[in-house]
């Protein structure tokens, strides 16, 4: 009797401990298909696996699709870098930090939006994150397991000797201990220590800062880059890595005084990184102005921040464009990342060359959101559309460009807009007489065309051969298309036909 209690009891402590049981991080990590790169690098290291048997963790475990896009340095020396000290779900996880197991790295930066949480530039999978559970060892440790979509990479290499968790002036200052390719940043190290500003890059705190690389500077740019312009490459307080980052949002930089006062924009386009710099104050050596660069090597994890290498530095003009107004129309088109598919487009029409004119010009040009939103609106895939547009771009691009010998600001058509919002500007273009309206609403100013109210990106846009307007719609009508040329193709899906009648029924 005695023993079939004891069998009983033994029994009930198996079943409860059991039912309590849950597989550890590493177990979870090996019973997870998706994880399967990320395990093998795990069996490979064996430090790795002593802080998952010993360690209190987060581990950020990129999946399989990670590694496959993953371009770096050599996976064994990066999986340390994907363990964190002390265990932390995502409600836990703040704006700031966290210092890696391997001192030597750079720590990685937490960036927590309303509905998504970043390691660096990598964004947490919610479904796949968040799981908790103890290390076998005794007494055992609580780690937590999150599931990540890019592979990090502390980008400096791990036989760094004498690099524990770098600055932004030393990545300067050794550079050779960091992957950075064929690019160099020795012109922009020298201007620090010109101009003594060694304590801002290694000081500034939760920072992000633009570095040109060397093939950037002209004798010209390096002549005018003084430590104001230096102050222009550095945002204060926010560490940005490019996903979680605003878009087209400016940000003031350490250049924010009297003298000089700058803002930046990080934005998207064709897949590639850009930076735009506004000089919203001038002084004697720096005009008004903005300027777009590419960022060449993005998300460099340093110690106080993150490091961008950039394509030429900001805020300083070349010598041409030192008087203002420093562009003409077809560099400002040329040039303007923005106004890309406009340009092409002018570019396979010969439209463009109507540019290189003398001739004082207002060209309302459409921005790549305005051909986008037209694309979607005719529910066409891109092939269809650019073969659309090809045939008759430059038709269209003739109603937006005005050759006279003045040149209109939108402060110009307001005033010749009555107040009874009725279209009362006739402008010659070249694709026939525009008749338009301009309202004025708290400085932002709305094109009234034919029943549609088309919002003005930028106004005024001051250049050397005439002005130009950003848009975000076209000025399209039945006029731009040739009837002939549709009801001759038979077709049901003539993208022609449909775009016809859509004209007819909403303009």
């Amino acid at each position: 009797m005695f023993i079939k209690l004891l069998c009983l009891i033994l029994l009930c402590r198996a079943l409860a401990y059991a039912k309590s049981w849950k597989p550890t991080v590493y177990q979870k990590i090996r019973q997870t298909p998706k994880l399967g790169q990320f395990l093998a690098l795990i069996e490979s290291n064996r430090s790795s696996k002593l802080n998952l048997q010993y360690g209190e963790l987060t581990v950020f475990a990129p999946t399989n699709e990670a590694f496959e896009w993953y371009s770096g340095r050599q996976l064994n020396d990066v999986i340390n870098y994907h363990m964190v000290w002390y265990a932390k779900e995502t409600k836990d996880l703040e704006d700031g930090f966290l210092t890696t197991v391997a001192e030597e790295n750079p720590p990685v930066w937490i960036t927590k939006l309303e509905d998504e949480t970043y390691v660096n530039n990598a964004r947490i999978i919610p479904d796949l994150s968040d799981y908790r559970s103890e290390n076998n060892n005794v007494p055992s440790k609580s780690q937590v397991l999150h599931v990540i979509d890019e592979v990090l990479n502390p980008i400096v290499r791990r036989a760094a000797l004498g690099v524990e968790n770098p600055t932004a002036f030393e990545l300067l200052s050794r550079t050779k201990l960091w992957d950075l390719g064929h690019h160099k940043v020795d012109i922009f190290y020298r201007k620090v220590l010109i101009h003594r500003q060694e304590n801002i890059l290694k000081g500034c705190d939760g920072c992000t800062f633009f570095i040109p690389v060397d093939e950037g500077f002209t004798d010209y740019r390096q002549q005018l880059f003084d430590v104001n312009v230096l102050a222009a490459h550095i945002i204060p307080k926010r560490v940005l890595f490019t996903r979680p980052a605003p878009k087209d949002l400016p940000f003031e930089t350490l250049a924010a005084g009297d003298d000089l006062y700058v803002v930046i924009l990080l934005s998207r386009s064709e897949g590639k990184l850009f930076i735009k710099s506004h000089t919203l104050i001038e002084d004697a050596n720096h005009p008004t102005g903005e300027i777009i660069t590419e960022i060449v090597i993005p998300n460099i994890p340093v110690k106080n921040g993150v490091v961008h290498l950039i394509k030429r530095p900001l805020v300083v003009f070349d010598r041409k464009l030192t008087i203002f107004p420093y562009l003409s129309i077809m560099d400002k088109v040329m040039t303007d990342i923005f106004l890309n598919y406009s340009y092409t487009l002018g570019e396979l029409t010969q439209f463009n060359k109507v540019l290189q004119s003398d001739q004082l010009m207002t060209y309302f040009i459409p921005r790549d959101k305005a051909w986008r939103n037209l694309q979607n609106f005719l529910g066409l895939n891109r092939t269809y559309f650019d073969q659309f547009v090809l045939k008759y771009g430059r038709s269209i691009l003739n109603r937006h460009l005005v050759t006279s010998n003045v040149s209109y600001s939108m402060e110009d058509f307001w005033r010749r807009t009555n107040h009874t919002n009725t279209a009362n500007v006739n402008l010659p273009t070249r694709g026939g007489i525009l008749r338009v309206g301009v309202l004025e609403v708290d400085g932002q100013y709305t094109i009234y065309w034919r029943n549609k109210f088309i919002p003005v990106h930028r106004a005024n846009y001051l250049c050397s051969n005439g002005i130009i307007h950003i848009i975000d719609d076209l000025f399209v009508n039945e006029e731009d298309l040739h009837v002939s040329d549709i009801t001759d193709d038979p077709s049901d899906t003539n993208p022609l036909k449909f775009l016809n009648i859509l004209m007819r029924i909403t303009l």
